[in-house]
């Protein structure tokens, strides 16, 4: 699932997207826009065409995209769920985040999580494996100040560099635990999480944690967590949100057994849609342990607007994403290929996203399919920025798919 759909129908935005992942949860074909198969080019032009073709109905699903916003995706209901589900551990403070890279622009869902639960009262720590940029990143961040909440779990690729700032880390590790200092150094147990100090810049921020209770952001890094927690006997409970290449790309690349030991130390997990839930059941996860909670937008603050076509107006259609196999924007082109033949109206496709060598290839695959004249690249931009485009369009695309690797949304 893909914030960027929430967006787009928060503000009154008709969406064409493919039956993958959560899409069927976000969009109901005929009413707030339409469905494809996926890894369709054609019938995801077709699906395009019938919406470009009949713009007497885009009032009506602008509408009806709105509603399904409020419905489903709103903040003050779904937050306001989490905070509850946060509650069945007793009377929770403050949550340990923790995360694989912070910040990450396409991760703002993390943000907002954040500044909505602050608002609420809890006190939030940020724990990140890797370093992000605070390049295009949404403004919350930087207005909320959360660069102050964040503990750095990263190490120096230089091995001398690392080794010098391993020694206080350790020596603090060992006077305040000495039994999870001398766990650090066993490489029998942790093999090269040990001999390379990974161990010992992964155990120290956590020393002293006073959290009510953890909460881990994808699968693969509550399974980081799980050894964090073994080396310092940490007693707090921990939820799991999955969020798609967690429960897809990793457990076909590793096997359904990657998550065994989670499947037992975490007390609840969070998916994105009902889709996401089946698929974590038949890997083995307990149903009754799972709860879909999909990714949250305050919509009545997202501007709204009826869409409408004037004559001779050109059609603006936006499609966001990583350039990665699953976001499908291949598949794009080729459908843009058949709009451009069947459509009598003009029109022009917006891409938002990156990182930059993959908008090159993407770039010569429409070069040669001869659609390069109705393809704008707008590059990677902020959240708020996202929105502003949002209210120009006419049509959002999502052409996403699973990739060979097994990867979805």
């Amino acid at each position: 699932m893909t914030t960027s759909v929430i967006l787009a129908l928060a503000t009154g935005l008709p969406v064409v997207a493919t039956r993958h992942s959560g899409f069927p949860d976000q969009v109901i074909p005929g009413k707030n826009g339409y469905l494809s198969n996926e890894a369709d080019p054609k019938d995801f032009a077709e699906k395009m065409l019938q919406y470009l073709d009949h713009p007497e109905v885009w009032s009506d699903m602008s509408e009806a995209a709105r509603e399904l916003a409020f419905a489903r995706y709103d903040k003050n209901i779904l937050i306001k769920k989490q905070f509850d589900f946060y509650r069945k551990f007793g009377d929770v403070k403050k949550v340990a985040f923790v995360v694989g890279t912070f910040p990450v622009i396409s991760e703002t869902f993390i943000i907002d999580q954040i500044g909505d639960l602050r608002d609420l009262g809890l006190d939030i720590e940020v724990y990140t494996f890797r370093d992000g940029s605070t390049e295009n990143v949404s403004d919350r961040y930087v207005n909320d100040k959360m660069g102050e909440m964040v503990h750095s779990l990263a190490m120096p690729k230089n091995y001398l560099k690392r080794f010098i700032k391993a020694i206080p880390k350790f020596t603090r590790i060992l006077f305040a635990n000495p039994l999870a200092a001398f766990r650090t150094l066993n490489i029998f147990k942790y093999g090269s999480l040990s001999y390379s100090l990974q161990l010992i810049f992964w155990v120290e921020p956590f020393i002293g944690l006073d959290a009510d209770l953890v909460h881990c952001h994808f699968g693969t890094i509550a399974n980081h967590f799980l050894t964090i927690k073994e080396v310092l006997g940490l007693k707090q409970p921990f939820v799991t949100t999955f969020y798609g290449y967690d429960i897809s790309q990793v457990t076909k690349q590793k096997g359904e057994r990657y998550y065994d030991l989670l499947k037992q130390e975490s007390a609840l997990f969070f998916s994105m849609s009902e889709n996401m839930k089946e698929r974590m059941v038949e890997q083995g996860f307990d149903a009754s342990a799972i709860e879909v909670l999909p990714i949250s937008v305050d919509v009545a603050s997202f501007p709204f607007s009826r869409r409408a076509l004037k004559e001779n107006e050109t059609v603006e259609i936006l499609s966001v994403g990583r350039f990665v196999e699953k976001k499908g924007f291949d598949d794009l082109l080729k459908a843009l290929v058949i709009v451009k033949e069947r459509s009598k109206r003009k029109f022009m496709c917006h891409i938002i996203g990156g990182p930059k060598d993959k908008e090159k290839e993407l770039r010569e695959l429409a070069e040669q399919l001869g659609v390069s004249g109705v393809v704008e690249w707008k590059g990677y931009v902020k959240k708020e920025e996202i929105v502003e485009y949002l209210m120009k369009m006419h049509l959002y695309v999502q052409a996403s798919k699973t990739a060979a690797n097994g990867d979805m949304e």
